[in-house]
């Protein structure tokens, strides 16, 4: 892929992971981030790992580590919501962000009990800090909203979290 990765030797020798540990991976057509979401969803050497991003790095780390591995991201959502000053703006707005949620990752939210996704409003953009992988679920749920021109003055989509967007970044994402 490309993409310099890095193994996070502070904390995988803090949770006493084994310095050798022999792992294979047959994948046709993956990208890789699906390649490392499927070989990281089994403890390795008896440690749950978990991956990030870190100045354009990627950090494979414990899990609990790889979770605060957070960035923040702009997304312009004005085409979704009312104009300034319009009765109902507010509203739309926190309907908005409670259908992203429900639909991304809904333990990690802070505002939710988590302790990892923030998320805010303004001026028609939605700041969000979370984890790499959230992020990529985000953009695709506010894409196909996008794409069916969907607003906050009509009702949400009733697709259940599980049936959402590929979790998989389309190439160039």
């Amino acid at each position: 892929s490309g993409v310099d990765i890095r193994l996070d030797s502070k904390f995988l020798t803090g949770a006493s992971f084994p310095q050798k540990t022999s792992v294979s991976l047959h994948l046709m057509n993956a990208s890789l981030a699906h390649a490392l979401d499927v070989l990281l969803s089994q403890p390795i050497g008896g440690v749950e790992l978990g991956y990030g991003v870190e100045d354009g790095i990627v950090v494979i780390s414990t899990r609990e580590q790889a979770n605060r591995l957070v960035m923040t991201r702009t997304y312009d959502v004005r085409d979704m919501i009312a104009p300034l000053g319009t009765p109902g703006r507010e509203e739309g707005i926190d309907r908005l962000i409670r259908f992203l949620r429900n639909s991304v990752d809904t333990e990690t939210w802070i505002d939710e009990g988590g302790t990892t996704g923030r998320i805010a409003e303004s001026h028609g953009r939605l700041i969000i800090t979370q984890t790499w992988q959230s992020h990529q679920k985000i953009a695709r749920w506010l894409d196909m909203l996008h794409e069916i021109g969907w607003n906050v003055a009509a009702p949400p989509p009733s697709v259940p979290a599980t049936s959402g967007p590929s979790t998989v970044p389309r190439s160039g994402t």
